[in-house]
């Protein structure tokens, strides 16, 4: 079971190939929907019953909901690519592999709860996947012309 959950997530290009480009990420995936598009991603959330993998199992959407509801401050998205779970290389699997994936989920992430701000944490140890995450967050920039 647990393979097929990785195989899931890793779906696309060989690992050996090393990080997915913008290029095919967006050709394999297609580009996020334009906002106007993107409808009530938290309500989405909640249908689903998708519960976070901290540990605690507690509902996304609701935990999203109660962040875009909050009056007092402004929310920031906090991508925590810390791998604290003893024996596990989820984190660093993604970000090595499939730093758009995880981009494009802080992005989904802070439209839905109101952040202006991310904030993405990647322990120094881990560097194929800082580079990685840098590499796509440089290629998203030159492909928005900034």
């Amino acid at each position: 079971m647990t393979f097929q959950r990785t195989k899931r997530l890793l779906a696309g290009p060989s690992s050996e190939a090393g990080p997915e480009g913008f290029a095919q990420h967006v050709e394999r995936l297609g580009e996020l929907p334009p906002k106007s598009h993107r409808g009530d991603l938290i309500a989405t959330l909640e249908a689903t019953g998708l519960l976070g993998r901290g540990g605690a199992g507690f509902p996304v959407g609701r935990k999203w909901r109660s962040l875009a509801e909050q009056h007092n401050g402004r929310p920031i998205v906090v991508v925590n690519g810390a791998e604290g779970e003893p024996k596990s290389a989820k984190d660093r699997a993604l970000m090595t592999l499939r730093p758009h994936l995880v981009l494009d989920g802080a992005v989904l992430a802070a439209e839905a709860i109101g952040a202006d701000e991310i904030v993405i944490y990647i322990g120094e140890e881990h560097s194929r996947a800082r580079a990685a995450v840098g590499g796509a967050l440089e290629e998203r920039a030159i492909a928005s012309g900034q």
